[in-house]
């Protein structure tokens, strides 16, 4: 094949058009205009891959033997086929066959004379036979390249080219990654000296063979760091990456993984702990937590540690309850062997609490501290604190509040307040906090001020500063809310306290004049206090004073009075059926008819409340009492130029809540309700967009025939009272799919009628 690659042109094997003259200008015409070469030799030839000749093709497949011959390293050529080694290799042995004979006996003269002179060659790769020879004498003599002069400068450079630059004349391709990736083999772009640390690359033939070969990939890519002895960073993003991939791979095969592991455990030996990937710990542990059970879980902790550690015992803790709250027995047998304090009890009390698991909470509590992993204080057990005291016994909650402090964790002042708030008796919660357990110094002026907001009376509180206070200290906040509470000056709120045994300490600049207390503020603060704890009848109350008063309510006080009167709603969700305040239904009702009158007596209602109104109607298809309210807001907030953008109607029904309107009375079977309140609205001053209604048609009847989508569209005009689509609009089948099943339609609760007009 040597021979049939050297006679290439001159035989006129491959160019059966050229001409007989086999002089190197002709070649270099031949190379550079021949289409019938082009046609033969497509331009992957000179990317590495091999082709052969049609008699060399009919020749390996005449016999199983000749067949048995192709190449099984990719960097030798099939049997009969051409190898090309590089850009400046492919052209000598292209044109070796072009070159005349003179040419190579004038180079071996003058090999002859320079052997003879006693001089020697110097060559840096090693000696080959026959063509070989030919190609190294032709490679260094810089005249064989001005036979290629018409070639791309860019794919052939010249002899003084820094190959180093290897981007710039090996464009990066897919064959070129696949090959320098199979780092198996040897002579790779790995293997250059300058390259071997070169970790975004083994990142990135890492990632490569991962996507491609999967695991057996990333496995290939281990084994090739190995045999070139090669350690694993262990800082750095390319360092994580690295880690990442291997873990993954390991997680599912076993073998890999134990390879994996007794690797680390030796980088950290030789190195004295010096090199350690620092997740190490994390990213094992936290995928075993999340899939596995408990005796490899047990196993692998006491592997691991304490020579590998987690970056944070509380995080690892917190995620992996996050992920899989089952975990927890076992979490607990880790914990037993941490040295405390860890600082798990300020991570799973309140990650515990915010799930809703608050039994699982207590009897964390209950490990922590009989492990002695505890908090600075009791403020990150507010939230058990506040569920004990609501949902438990007298007697759950004296053990909690006198636990705490006998256990090492000092009781904030928060934390009683709370209790206090939250219980139904407030009275059996300060029969506890002055009981002979909790010492006087532990409270002082938050938690007097803080009583003054519970639901205890200013003389109940009066009542237990006379009868606990004594020797107690407070100081300017609780003299001020004593002020605000009694309408007093602070000297005479100080002076009322001191009479009470508390031992008031005040600096000078804390008895300037009080200024006068905002009313207003007051009964806001005290609306929202009630509303967030669900005192719903102190809240009820706290309303109609602000309303006799002709008080004015703030935005946040009313957005919180609406979310807290209905049903809980996620985005996109029907609201929930679970017990509420209100029943299902009745709840939005009196939420409407509350914000219609506080709107009647001169109050502003904010523009999210009305849409959520609307919304919750629409949902539940109650389309006659959605009818009703939407024509009623178009009344009460008509204005001379209705259209502006800063018009309340055009927040109230935004585009998006008329496109659902139309969309409900689709959903609803009656596909002209819709369209028909938006021309009704329209006549009132609603903006409404007709593109609005176009969309709303569209999404709907996807699916849909034909036929139906244009009765459907008859319908929609009929009911808007002028053309909606052109004539040569065509009709969008939207996606080939079956129409969806007619949704469920929700029983409606609460009253059938009711009358949102004042």
């Amino acid at each position: 094949m040597r021979r049939t690659v050297q006679s290439l042109l001159a035989r006129q094997l491959l160019v059966p058009s050229a001409t007989k003259s086999s002089s190197p200008a002709a070649a270099t015409r031949l190379l550079g205009t021949s289409g019938t070469l082009d046609r033969l030799l497509p331009i992957n030839f000179f990317m590495g891959v091999e082709y052969v000749c049609a008699d060399c093709r009919r020749k390996l497949s005449e016999g199983k033997q000749q067949q048995q011959r192709r190449r099984t390293n990719p960097r030798r050529g099939i049997a009969g086929g051409i190898t090309v080694a590089s850009p400046r290799k492919l052209v000598v042995r292209s044109l070796a066959g072009l070159a005349t004979r003179s040419s190579l006996q004038r180079e071996e003269g003058r090999k002859d004379e320079d052997e003879a002179a006693g001089g020697s060659i110097a060559n840096t790769g090693k000696k080959k036979e026959g063509l070989e020879k030919q190609e190294e004498s032709l490679d260094d003599d810089n005249a064989i390249w001005s036979l290629v002069n018409t070639w791309d400068k860019t794919a052939f450079p010249p002899p003084e080219t820094d190959w180093s630059d290897f981007s710039k004349y090996n464009p990066v391709t897919f064959a070129k990654v696949r090959e320098e990736a199979d780092v198996l083999g040897t002579n790779k772009l790995v293997d250059k000296p300058e390259m071997r640390e070169n970790f975004a690359l083994w990142r990135i033939l890492i990632a490569f063979r991962k996507r491609i070969h999967g695991d057996t990939g990333v496995m290939e890519v281990w084994k090739g760091l190995r045999n070139r002895n090669i350690d694993l960073p262990t800082e750095g993003e390319d360092a994580d990456a690295i880690w990442r991939m291997f873990i993954s791979t390991g997680l599912r095969h076993p073998s890999f993984e134990e390879e994996l592991l007794s690797y680390a455990e030796d980088l950290s030996a030789q190195s004295r702990g010096r090199k350690q990937w620092p997740l190490l710990y994390d990213s094992f542990m936290s995928r075993y937590l999340a899939v596995s059970t408990r005796d490899p879980i047990t196993r692998l902790h006491q592997r691991l540690y304490p020579v590998f550690r987690p970056q944070s015992w509380a995080t690892l803790f917190e995620t992996a309850i996050q992920k899989r709250p089952d975990c927890q027995i076992w979490l607990k047998e880790i914990h037993n062997t941490l040295p405390q304090p860890a600082g798990v009890y300020a991570a799973v009390i309140p990650t515990l609490c915010a799930a809703n698991r608050y039994a699982e909470a207590e009897k964390w509590h209950r490990h922590c501290t009989s492990t002695g992993d505890l908090p600075q204080n009791s403020e990150v057990a507010n939230p058990l604190i506040s569920w004990i005291a609501l949902h438990g016994t007298f007697m759950e909650l004296r053990s909690l509040l006198i636990g705490l402090p006998l256990s090492g964790i000092p009781l904030s002042e928060s934390s009683v307040v709370l209790a206090v708030s939250s219980r139904r008796d407030p009275l059996e919660v300060l029969e506890i906090v002055f009981s002979d357990v909790v010492p006087p110094n532990a409270l002082g002026d938050a938690f007097w001020s803080g009583l003054f907001s519970t639901p205890l009376s200013p003389a109940q509180v009066f009542k237990h500063m006379l009868r606990h206070g004594s020797g107690w200290i407070i100081g300017a906040t609780t003299v001020a809310t004593v002020a605000r509470k009694l309408a007093r000056s602070l000297d005479e709120s100080a002076a009322l306290l001191s009479q009470t045994g508390l031992l008031v300490h005040l600096t000078p600049d804390s008895l300037t004049p009080d200024p006068t207390p905002d009313p207003t503020e007051i009964h806001n603060r005290r609306l929202r206090h009630h509303l967030s704890h669900l005192h719903i009848p102190a809240a009820i109350r706290t309303l109609g004073h602000l309303r006799r008063l002709r008080l004015p309510i703030d935005t946040s006080s009313l957005l919180l009075l609406s979310s807290t009167l209905l049903h809980p709603r996620r985005k996109g969700h029907k609201p929930t059926t679970q017990p509420h305040i209100y029943p299902s239904g009745d709840d939005i009702d009196i939420v409407a008819l509350l914000n219609l009158r506080l709107h009647a007596e001169g109050y502003t209602i904010p523009d999210a409340i009305w849409t959520e109104l609307i919304t919750r109607l629409g949902q539940n298809q109650r389309l006659d009492d959605l009818n009703r309210l939407c024509l009623r807001l178009a009344v009460i907030y008509a204005s001379p130029r209705p259209r502006t953008q800063q018009a309340p109607l055009r927040h109230i029904f935004s585009a998006t809540t008329l496109r659902s309107i139309v969309e409900w009375g689709l959903i609803a079977g009656n596909g002209a309700w819709g369209v028909d309140l938006l021309r009704r609205l329209s006549e009132r001053g609603v903006w409404v967009d007709h593109r609005s209604i176009k969309r709303a048609v569209r999404v709907r009847m996807r699916g849909v025939p034909e036929d139906e989508v244009r009765r459907m569209r008859a319908e929609v005009e009929a009911a808007w009272g002028a053309p909606l689509w052109s004539d040569g609009e065509a009709v969008d089948p939207g996606f080939e799919r079956p129409p969806p099943p007619p949704p469920k339609m929700a029983t409606r609760q609460g009253p059938s009628h009711v009358d949102y007009s004042l």
